[in-house]
């Protein structure tokens, strides 16, 4: 069971992978056809505007608009790069985690507490700790809730089974797990986020709120 929990993350690091690698190609590629009409711009102000101002006008407003379509389009593409390789860290650090080396998570040594009634005798927080082993989140805010949800030691029963479901719930939805992870990574994408809190909350997840404070 373990190795295809293993195989199954390594399959899709190097799927997402792949995915990057075509970005990369479809960046490169942009790049040399902005250059190319820089180029043509260029060549237009030297034979042809002199030859036709009109044509020539015409075609350096025509290249402009082309050169600016392109690096709009570049800008989405890098972001689709940069979600894709995200992608590629949230499952070879997965693959790390179940091989028992967590180290790619945040340890959370800024909640250690010597004065806290609990949390500096248990090792909740630190190397090795129980954070570490449950960290997922991928916002300063996030971990913060995280962290305040651990130390909290007076939650009833209701949360706590609240909780328990909304982890039995996210078990069985790895592909949107992993885009909500991809997403939230990078701050400008806050809004996929939220797009994707959406689809949840059309198919009824229970316990949304948890969610965000695990994750996020």
């Amino acid at each position: 069971m373990k190795q295809e929990i293993i195989d199954r993350y390594e399959a899709l690091a190097k799927l997402y992978r792949q995915e990057s690698d075509k970005k990369k190609l479809h960046l490169r590629f942009i790049s040399w056809l902005r250059l190319a009409l820089f180029g043509l711009i260029i060549l237009t102000f030297v034979y042809l505007i002199p030859i036709s101002h009109l044509a020539g006008w015409f075609t350096v407003i025509a290249c402009l608009a082309a050169f600016l379509w392109l690096v709009k389009k570049s800008v989405y593409t890098e972001k689709q790069l940069n979600y894709f390789l995200n992608l590629v860290d949230v499952n070879v650090n997965e693959v790390k985690a179940i091989r028992r080396d967590f180290s790619p998570f945040a340890p959370g040594n800024e909640f250690i507490h010597p004065d806290h009634d609990y949390s500096y005798d248990l090792d909740l927080f630190g190397e090795n700790s129980f954070f570490q082993f449950l960290n997922r989140t991928v916002t300063f805010g996030g971990k913060n809730r995280l962290a305040e949800s651990i130390q909290n030691s007076s939650q009833d029963a209701e949360t706590i089974r609240q909780k328990q479901l909304a982890i039995i719930e996210l078990a069985e939805t790895l592909d949107w797990r992993q885009q909500f992870l991809a997403s939230g990574r990078n701050a400008e994408n806050m809004g996929s986020v939220g797009s994707l809190l959406q689809q949840r909350e059309v198919i009824e997840l229970k316990s949304t709120a948890f969610l965000k404070i695990s994750i996020l």
